[in-house]
């Protein structure tokens, strides 16, 4: 099965500006994720992204979202 993906992450200040699309042949799943990262020092950022996962071959359709925090121990 043949899959790929395709980041791309622009700095923008203290912002991180997160996009993220990919798909998968074998089952024609298509997703991507679009988020933005709030860096409060250089280990530590608040975080926010959406996901949205399509499959054609199914009437299925998966969309999250979600906020967090992030620490690089």
């Amino acid at each position: 099965a043949k899959a790929w993906s395709a980041t791309v992450v622009q700095p923008v200040g203290q912002f991180d500006l997160k996009a993220v699309y990919g798909h998968k042949n074998l089952d024609d799943v298509t997703s991507y994720t679009v988020g933005v990262a709030y860096n409060l020092s250089k280990r530590t950022a608040l975080e926010a992204n959406y996901l949205k996962v399509s499959a054609n071959t199914a009437a299925n359709e998966v969309r999250l979202a979600g906020v967090g925090i992030m620490h690089k121990f």
